[in-house]
């Protein structure tokens, strides 16, 4: 069984679990690089310690909301209690340090969120407390690096709420490592999530039917298993409604950049061919092009028409290059679409000349960016995408989108081996 771990503690004790406080206060104390660990570092005395023990835990735990979720919570203790304790033997008296000044100087001033919250939604806190320690908790992958969240994030300074999602909170992500990596963990945890049907849909392309088909499922993702994780967070009913209930928000950037004419076009040519394998039956992608320009614009026309991406955009770069710009809501089958084009595309580009070339700010053959955005599935803003079509069109409740974040929460920890 997985150990508890702080995150998780902190958002129980917040919403008034005491077994949960006092378990994060046996551990803030004495546990490794505890409070007691501090002040012994500190050569404080038996009496030094029974007089600023109490005091440093009460101000760790005075406002147990506002903790920022950077550090794990016994480092945020042990800092808090060394720093107590080294102006307290340097002011050589008995007052100790003003409260307010010390927590500036261990861990920012973090606000619950920006949100106006109803009185007759107060999951809305409690979502925004699973955010963060989603977050924290994501970031420990060494695929993942999340960048934004609807929540307080490290990367937004001093943990700066974001707008509110009105559609039950996001969290941004960007790949740590390689994309293929990246979409490997987030293919894997929409499928220890998935509560779908994997039957065949007749509108689909013949390379998301074969995808379907070659879904295997293990111990993790079958069905058993992830009715399991349901259950431990409440949400027996959210498995039983048979649609997604996270999505994937994909964002890819392509730029060719090589200087030389005839280069470009022979890596937009290596793309479309690509592209072919994905798209069989499109003959635009048959068609001779004989500028970058030209073969751009090819290959835009056909992804638009790919009816399970929300746009596909032409774009410019700085330098007066064309790009591609792909955005969409995805699910499991989606996801794994854009992973084998992904390794597909790297495949080729790294069995031509151009990716031997210097890959640097100043002189990049082609550039390819990736974001993705992690939020619960609502059912209804998403219609025009078939692909997300669900006979079930009332939104979800706040309380809903309460139990999908515990459930993320819940899958990822399981996903690295981790506390939760």
């Amino acid at each position: 069984m997985l150990k508890v771990s702080d995150e998780r503690l902190v958002v129980d004790a917040v919403k008034g679990d005491c077994k949960a406080l006092e378990e994060l206060k046996e551990r803030a104390i004495y546990s490794q690089y505890g409070i007691y660990d501090a002040l012994n570092s500190m050569r404080c005395s038996n009496d030094e310690k029974k007089y600023l023990e109490p005091q440093i835990t009460e101000i760790v735990f005075s406002d147990l909301h506002n903790y920022g979720f950077i550090n794990s919570f016994n480092t945020f203790g042990y800092r808090l209690a060394a720093l107590t304790a080294r102006l307290y033997k340097e002011n050589n008296t008995d007052q100790l340090p003003d409260k307010e000044s010390l927590k500036e100087k261990v861990v920012p001033n973090v606000p619950l969120s920006n949100a106006h919250v109803n009185p007759k939604h107060p999951p809305l806190e409690q979502i925004d407390l699973e955010i963060r320690s989603l977050v924290s908790l994501l970031n420990r992958s060494p695929d993942i690096q999340t960048t934004l969240s609807c929540s307080g994030h490290p990367n937004q300074g001093e943990w700066k709420t974001c707008k509110w999602s009105p559609y039950g909170g996001y969290i941004a992500l960007k790949p740590a490592s390689s994309v293929g990596k990246t979409l490997d963990f987030l293919i894997c945890l929409l499928m220890w999530l998935d509560n779908t049907s994997m039957s065949t849909n007749d509108t689909d392309l013949p390379v998301l039917q074969q995808m379907k088909r070659d879904t295997q499922q293990d111990n993790t993702t079958s069905a058993k298993a992830i009715r399991k994780r349901y259950k431990q967070v409440g949400a027996e009913s959210l498995y039983c409604f048979g649609g997604p209930i996270v999505l994937l928000g994909i964002s890819f950037r392509f730029f060719i950049c090589h200087r030389e004419e005839k280069n470009r076009l022979e890596i937009w040519k290596e793309l479309i061919m690509c592209l072919k394998e994905f798209i069989p039956e499109d003959e635009s992608l048959d068609a001779e092009v004989d500028t970058a320009e030209i073969a751009s614009q090819c290959l835009q026309k056909a992804l638009q028409r790919l009816p399970f991406l929300f746009s596909a955009t032409l774009v410019t770069s700085r330098e007066g290059y064309p790009g591609i710009v792909l955005n969409t809501q995805a699910n499991l089958v989606v996801c794994q679409w854009f992973s084998a084009l992904a390794a597909q595309l790297y495949a080729r580009l790294n069995e031509t000349e151009y990716a031997e070339s210097p890959d640097t700010a100043e002189n990049p053959s082609f550039i390819m960016k990736w974001s993705f955005t992690l939020r619960p599935f609502l059912n209804q803003e998403l219609i025009p995408l078939p692909h997300l079509l669900t006979q079930q069109w009332k939104p979800r409740t706040p309380e809903e989108h309460l139990k999908i974040w515990k459930l993320l929460e819940l899958t990822v920890a399981e996903m690295l081996g981790s506390s939760i």
